[in-house]
């Protein structure tokens, strides 16, 4: 599919207008091409997905093999034509990614929608787009240079870094780390996860909610924030052990396991479920 876009110049009083969105236009990758393919993978291997300059959407779907449609996005039609998807399983696991005709310039790249079946690991990377992951056991590693990564429903231990975004995990079953140097980070624990949970960001806000079965010592720190603890399982729930402005530390019906939020800039949230 062939995109077009004009772009008006008009002449007032010796002034050249550009119309809004014109600008820089003649340099963007604006020809598309929509790709589906359909991979074999082998009982109970993993799933990776490598792209460059581009959102991945991965969710765990009834079936035996993986459903990948992909849209390419490129400075002209033939080199749009041009690219590959492929499959490799050389190392176990399924790796997809996109073969450019020649290196992938700038401004062009590929965004990827997978449906793959459940009970395996979960490995996405992208320079510069958005991760979403979708169910899924095993472990989960995703991580951006510049985008949100979205992890919903996950049962095992999943692992995030992305350098400018915001982190959001809900339903997650298994131990978590996220790290972000610019974004808010969300954590909601399953109701039969123990944790522990890891969370690093520079610039943004942390919110942790746990369920009944997490039990350990959280520590918390912000640079530039106030820290706020709920305790919705009543008394006997929650002891702080330091109880400062930028600083606590907080244990949750005992246990040794400890987790960590830490923000140079943000407030920090836990809430405790009955």
């Amino acid at each position: 599919m062939r995109r077009t876009q004009a772009c008006v110049l008009s002449l007032v009083a010796g002034s050249a207008l550009v119309l809004p969105g014109c600008v820089g236009s003649w340099q963007n990758a604006k020809f598309q091409r929509d790709i589906e393919m359909v991979f074999l993978v082998p009982a109970g291997a993993g799933v990776g997905v490598r792209t460059n300059n581009g959102a991945v959407e991965i969710r765990e779907a009834v079936r035996d093999d993986v459903l990948v449609k992909a849209t390419v996005r490129a400075t002209t039609q033939e080199r749009a034509d041009a690219v590959k998807l492929v499959g490799s399983s050389e190392t176990g696991d399924l790796q997809i990614s996109a073969v450019w005709p020649e290196d992938r310039k700038g401004s062009e790249g590929v965004s990827f929608v997978i449906e793959a079946p459940g009970g395996r690991s979960v490995d996405v990377a992208t320079s510069n787009g958005s991760v979403t992951i979708d169910g899924f056991a095993g472990g989960v590693a995703a991580r951006s240079s510049n985008g949100q990564l979205i992890i919903r429903g996950h049962d095992g231990p999943i692992d995030l870094d992305t350098s400018n975004g915001k982190i959001t995990v809900t339903g997650a079953n298994g131990p978590v780390k996220a790290k972000t140097s610019n974004g808010r980070v969300s954590v909601e624990l399953a109701d039969g996860a123990a944790g522990p949970v890891n969370v690093d960001t520079s610039n943004g806000s942390v919110d942790l909610i746990v369920g009944p079965d997490f039990a350990g010592i959280v520590r918390t720190d912000t640079s530039n924030g106030s820290i706020r603890v709920q305790d919705g399982g009543g008394a006997g729930q929650l002891q702080m052990l330091r109880d400062e402005k930028t600083a606590k530390v907080v244990q949750l019906r005992g246990g040794e396991t400890e987790s960590v939020l830490d923000t140079s800039n943000g407030s920090i949230g836990i809430t405790v479920r009955q």
